[in-house]
């Protein structure tokens, strides 16, 4: 097989199936929903920084965030239509800052609706 075929072949077949582009409708191109001319440089750019190296120094900061996440979810257990997104951006942002000494406390903060 031409490598100049078997390439252009391996790039035109790496998009995602429907569901992941009825999510994306929803979410946007971020992360793992973006087609892959979006994501394939950003990759490029982002894979060293999911180094398992890396990431083991995040373990603690995921944990304690993963607890007040949890914590927080539990409170509206209560059956009615939960919106997580809030939630979850604070989270991310609250373990990604938290890790660099930068305590924002999003999710704590009764602005953090759900």
């Amino acid at each position: 097989m031409n490598p100049v075929d078997l390439e252009f072949l391996l790039k035109t077949c790496l998009e995602k199936d429907d569901v992941n582009r009825f999510v994306r409708t929803i979410t946007g191109n971020g992360g793992i929903f973006a087609p892959v001319s979006i994501w394939r440089p950003r990759w490029k750019i982002m894979a060293p920084t999911f180094s398992p190296r890396i990431l083991e120094q995040f373990v603690e900061i995921f944990a304690e965030q993963s607890d007040v996440l949890s914590r927080r979810l539990a409170a509206q257990s209560d059956g009615a239509p939960l919106s997580a997104w809030p939630l979850i951006s604070a989270y991310t942002l609250d373990s990604v800052c938290g890790k660099y000494g930068v305590a924002l406390t999003l999710m704590q903060n009764a602005e953090c609706k759900t």
